[in-house]
């Protein structure tokens, strides 16, 4: 007898939104359907380049980046639920 595993439900993706991408004004856009708790921003060795904190109910962020040198960049944002989402961006 084939026994299946019984397998959890998924949980649904959160839907993030980052651009432009690649940055090249120095603004980043940020949109969620979830409420974001904390922004970084990590250099490709993983030293924090930007870290803010943000209020209840916020769903958007522009982050002024202008004064980080071309290069790749990730983008940890961190939501009310303890989830972490993790995206590349590049400078150019």
């Amino acid at each position: 007898m084939l026994v299946k595993p019984l397998l959890a439900p998924e949980d649904p993706v959160k839907k993030v939104e980052i651009y432009p991408n690649p940055l090249t004004e120095g603004r980043l856009t940020i949109k969620t359907d979830d409420q974001i708790l904390s922004i970084q921003v990590l250099n490709i060795t993983g030293k924090m380049v930007f870290n803010e904190d943000y209020q209840p109910g916020t769903y958007s962020a522009v982050l002024e980046l202008s004064k980080l040198e071309k290069g790749l960049y990730l983008i940890r944002i961190s939501f009310n639920d303890k989830e972490i989402h993790t995206e590349k961006v590049m400078v150019k």
